[in-house]
């Protein structure tokens, strides 16, 4: 998946590139503020995702609850 991303990455970098109107200005990787709200953000959503994603198995190791009680 790696490989497919970055050869697609490439491509639509390069299609932005050339195109007189682009969906997404190319100017925005440039923006050093933006850059680095948009990593700080995905950042925040992956370690949130992260804790969500631990409930359940911190609900079952530490509370000792039952694996069906725990979905509903």
């Amino acid at each position: 998946f790696l490989i497919l991303f970055t050869i697609f990455f490439v491509i639509f970098i390069k299609h932005i590139s050339r195109v007189s109107n682009p969906f997404i200005n190319p100017k925005l990787g440039k923006n050093i503020p933006f850059m680095l709200g948009l990593f700080s953000g995905g950042l925040i959503f992956s370690i949130v995702a992260g804790f969500i994603s631990m409930v359940p198995y911190m609900m079952k190791t530490i509370y000792h609850v039952n694996v069906a009680t725990i979905g509903n």
